[in-house]
């Protein structure tokens, strides 16, 4: 099984396309995406992509975004750092 470790199926690029191309990639054999989040402001849609597709999920600060890293918190104290969906692993960092 193939594992892609750093995937942006949540860009604008991908659009209303990212289960399709998640799909295309789960036929070429890769079992599991990793989506990094890169600011604050998409944590909640790469969760949810995590969530549908049965991936993973990082939530953090893109190195190349310092500005996005100064203007918010990083994470409130509550929420997880980094998740897998409760469909895809046997032991997840959410509450289902």
């Amino acid at each position: 099984m193939w594992i892609d470790t750093h995937c942006h199926l949540d860009a604008a690029e991908f659009g209303a396309d990212d289960l399709v191309e998640r799909e295309r990639a789960r036929a070429l054999g890769v079992g599991l995406c990793v989506y990094p989040a890169v600011e604050r402001a998409n944590f909640a849609a790469v969760r949810e992509l995590a969530h549908r597709t049965g991936d993973a999920y990082a939530l953090g600060i893109q190195a190349l975004r310092p500005a996005a890293a100064r203007a918010v918190a990083l994470a409130p104290a509550d929420q997880p750092a980094a998740g897998w969906c409760p469909s895809s692993a046997a032991s997840n960092t959410e509450a289902s």
